[in-house]
């Protein structure tokens, strides 16, 4: 049996990542096809913060195994292939941007991938230059378990000044980033909307789940230069109950997306 070092090391997108061949015919066709939108992110007087990059399902309609999403998860060259896309999406529209900050995903099996993260960093330098600044929100898929091949990544990333925001954390228990956390890596964390915990079958009332939502992350942002950004916030409701938490930024569908195209 393969211990963690050795199961990164002998991970299913090796062969994919080096075999040094274009996506097939099929992956470069959905990359092709696949379209994005800014969804906003705000903070509580709902002014615009940023924007992340998302992919508009509007577009098509597809069997659940024929998703962008799916193929994320599935393929190391359409994962690749997606940010790339991402990154000349933003750099062709950077102009309409009239907010401090873009977010994009990045999958933590593209973290060895040198040549990615190298445009990654051009186009943070390029941003930065017209003062807005890009986020790399690293999933919280760990297909790679402990390769020490992500860490080097996500120190690339760090020492070239490209902030860092970790996605989907958990914080009801041990998320398996929270070393990643404590060293400094991100400069942000995101949470799901803590209102709809009742999903991981704990039964409390909505005051009891956010006291203990508001201890975890007090105690997450103690000597900790890190924010706060609660996502997937539903209705007006939800924002009310939110907005008293000690956080820095909200995020969903209430917010609705942007006009940006």
């Amino acid at each position: 049996m393969l211990d963690d070092n050795m199961q990164g090391l002998a991970c299913g997108y090796l062969y994919e990542r080096f075999s040094k061949l274009p996506p097939n015919e099929h992956i470069q066709k959905k990359l092709n096809h696949t379209g994005f939108k800014f969804e906003p992110i705000v903070n509580r007087k709902r002014k615009a913060l940023g924007f992340e990059v998302l992919i508009d399902r509007s577009k098509n309609k597809q069997k659940p195994e024929d998703t962008s999403e799916n193929m994320v998860s599935s393929s190391w060259s359409f994962s690749a292939g997606l940010v790339k896309r991402q990154l000349d999406f933003i750099r062709e529209r950077y102009k309409q941007i009239d907010t401090q900050s873009v977010f994009v995903n990045l999958e933590r099996n593209n973290l060895c991938d040198m040549t990615l993260l190298n445009e990654i960093c051009d186009t943070n330098r390029f941003l930065s230059s017209h003062n807005i600044q890009l986020v790399m929100e690293i999933t919280e898929r760990n297909h790679c378990y402990s390769c020490p091949e992500v860490m080097k990544g996500l120190l690339f990333l760090k020492h070239n000044n490209v902030l860092m925001a970790a996605d989907d954390y958990v914080w009801w228990q041990d998320d398996f980033r929270r070393n990643e956390v404590a060293a400094g890596i991100y400069g942000i964390v995101k949470i799901e909307n803590p209102i709809q915990w009742i999903k991981h079958d704990i039964n409390y009332c909505v005051d009891t789940r956010l006291e203990v939502f508001r201890a975890t992350i007090e105690t997450m942002l103690e000597n900790r230069n890190v924010k706060i950004i609660i996502e997937r916030i539903e209705n007006e409701e939800e924002f009310v109950l939110l907005s008293g938490l000690p956080v820095s930024g909200f995020q969903g569908y209430l917010f609705g997306q942007s006009d940006l195209k």
